[in-house]
């Protein structure tokens, strides 16, 4: 059951911190299918999907503060 390994339990934490990442994931791909430009939307979404998918083993969760 789930993506991860047996046994491996999600802290509350990591649990709220992977909700944000995957709304912040879902509404960048929202904000791509805005772009009128067609060639530069098919850039946005190769340069989203391969950002995220380059840092999707990241375990810090280092919060930045917004002023």
């Amino acid at each position: 059951m789930g993506r991860f390994p047996t046994g491996s339990v999600l802290s509350l934490k990591q649990f709220m911190t992977r909700k944000q990442v995957l709304k912040l994931y879902k509404d960048t791909l929202k904000a791509i299918q805005r772009v009128p430009d067609e060639k530069s939307r098919a850039d946005l979404l190769d340069w989203a999907r391969s950002d995220f998918k380059q840092h999707k083993s990241q375990t810090d969760e280092v919060l930045f503060a917004v002023n």
